[in-house]
């Protein structure tokens, strides 16, 4: 029996599907099965030797004056009082969480000086990379960024300034 271009075009979709064999269907989904492995272990390698490398860059001379200066004020606030996480608000304010009251510290003002507005700390804070400043995902009904120095940045910043 040969099979016509007539009888192909006469062919639904899932009839086509429904005739492959066994061993075609085995063939299809090892080939998936190969396509994906390999480009699994090709974007892990990739994405680790990013990973590593950018671990191996990671220095303050990354930083401009004002991002180190609020990195320093985060750390030496968190270190300090002992924190796992500092929580500030929009405004620049680091939030006590323990008295559920804004402190007098304003980070705005230390990092930023007289230029220290809500718009430029938030830029300046967001402009921070991760690797110095992380911030946890926990949600606050006033908006406050919870953010912590990551154990990498600590021993760079332990170091450089001997806190």
């Amino acid at each position: 029996m040969s099979i016509t271009e007539e009888d192909i075009k006469k062919l639904t979709p899932w009839q086509v599907i429904k005739a492959l064999s066994l061993g075609v269907w085995l063939r299809i989904i090892g080939g998936v099965f190969v396509i994906a492995v390999v480009s699994y272990r090709v974007g892990y390698k990739s994405g680790v030797s990013q990973l590593s490398n950018s671990k191996q860059e990671m220095t303050l001379e990354q930083l401009n004056g004002e991002q180190i200066s609020l990195v320093r004020e985060i750390w030496r606030y968190q270190k300090s009082n002992k924190l796992d996480k500092v929580i500030i608000s929009r405004d620049g304010f680091i939030f006590d969480e323990a008295r559920k009251e804004k402190t007098s510290i304003n980070l705005a003002d230390k990092a930023l000086g007289n230029r220290g507005d809500q718009f430029r700390f938030e830029r300046l804070i967001l402009s921070i990379p991760v690797y110095f400043l992380k911030e946890i995902p926990e949600t606050r009904l006033d908006n406050f960024y919870i953010i912590t120095i990551p154990e990498e940045a600590h021993k760079i910043l332990d170091k450089k300034y001997n806190y």
